[in-house]
């Protein structure tokens, strides 16, 4: 009984350093944060082992729109573009800067066709159609937005408003992050964006 006993010890003596033996080996671990950064974990013991690696690609989701029908120049030539969605009161203005910036205005989503928070989405797809894709700053002209305007006034953060969570969804729409803001009027909200590399 004696030898028997000693034998099955030995063997999970084994099975044990083989398990060990495996998951040492194994040369990293991906993991997802809450925050969607991407963590490396390293299995070495080397002092950098736990790493982060912040600007990695993220897959955030927002509330998606309905494509613009119908995207013109206000006239031929026009740096002002309207994109419209047929049989909706939806349509948004957007004029193009010499320096490539955007600046948005006359926005309406039609709640009974467009999700809320979706307008961010209809900003993104009507810069797509106009050659858009990566503006350097998008800014929002004659806001016509209350919670926004009262917001402002008490000195609230711009990305802390209707209109700031609207453009900041339009950038990340089009793989970029809101790297300031700017007033430049008391209806004017202006965001300057980065893009992250493909």
């Amino acid at each position: 009984m004696q030898g028997a006993a000693s034998s099955v010890s030995r063997t999970r003596f084994r099975i044990a350093a083989i398990v060990t033996a495996a998951v040492l080996s194994a040369p990293m671990i991906t993991l997802v944060t809450q925050d969607h950064a991407w963590a490396t974990l390293s299995r070495s013991n080397s002092p950098d082992r736990h790493k982060t690696r912040a600007n990695a690609p993220t897959h955030i989701e927002f509330p998606k729109a309905t494509l613009p029908t119908s995207v013109t120049q206000l006239t031929p030539g026009s740096p002002v573009w309207i994109s419209r969605w047929d049989g909706t009161a939806s349509h948004i203005s957007i004029r193009v800067m010499p320096n490539g910036e955007v600046s948005v205005f006359d926005i309406n989503r039609d709640k009974k066709s467009q999700p809320p928070g979706s307008a961010g989405h209809m900003i993104a797809s009507s810069l797509r159609e106009i050659g858009a894709l990566r503006p350097p700053a998008i800014r929002v002209d004659m806001i016509n937005n209350p919670p926004t305007t009262e917001a402002l006034k008490a000195g609230r953060d711009p990305d802390k408003t209707v209109i700031g969570e609207m453009v900041r969804n339009a950038a990340r729409e089009l793989g970029g992050d809101i790297s300031g803001w700017e007033l430049p009027a008391a209806d004017v909200i202006k965001a300057n964006i980065t893009y992250r590399s493909v």
